[in-house]
């Protein structure tokens, strides 16, 4: 995360670490995690964040030739968002020629969980863990 999570807040973007250069990515965002990431597509990436989720993204992400990735994600100013519980996660497409983390060239972060109270977060906590040896890290 690019800054702690807050209602309002049209600047607020999730950011990993370890993606392709120059890539598109996908980040899921969901209202619920589900911390033993099966493979749910079998795609050979675990899957952190519950597609059953009544909230259930999915955010482009761009990487820059560092690896380093954002996806914006702004947060609307609506007070029935107190209080809600999101988990993060980023799958990434990688070139043949560079990298093959699965079967089908894929890579998945774990995933991170924040909570925002009023207009503070009150702390988020990594779930999971990147189960591919060339996976993206956690999401911050």
């Amino acid at each position: 995360m690019n800054a702690l999570p807050k209602l309002g807040d049209p600047n607020f973007a999730i950011t990993c670490t370890n993606a392709p250069q120059a890539s598109l990515g996908l980040v899921l965002l969901a209202s619920t995690a589900d911390p033993a990431g099966p493979d749910l597509f079998h795609l050979g990436i675990p899957i952190f964040v519950s597609t059953l989720s009544p909230v259930f993204l999915g955010l482009d992400a761009h990487s820059f030739g560092s690896g380093f990735a954002v996806a914006l994600a702004p947060i609307p100013n609506i007070p029935l968002l107190a209080g809600s519980q999101f988990s993060a996660q980023a799958l990434w497409v990688w070139p043949p020629f560079l990298c093959q983390p699965s079967i089908f060239g894929l890579s998945a972060s774990g995933a991170s969980r924040s909570h925002c109270i009023r207009a503070h977060c009150i702390g988020h906590t990594a779930l999971g863990h990147a189960a591919l040896g060339h996976a993206t890290r956690a999401l911050h």
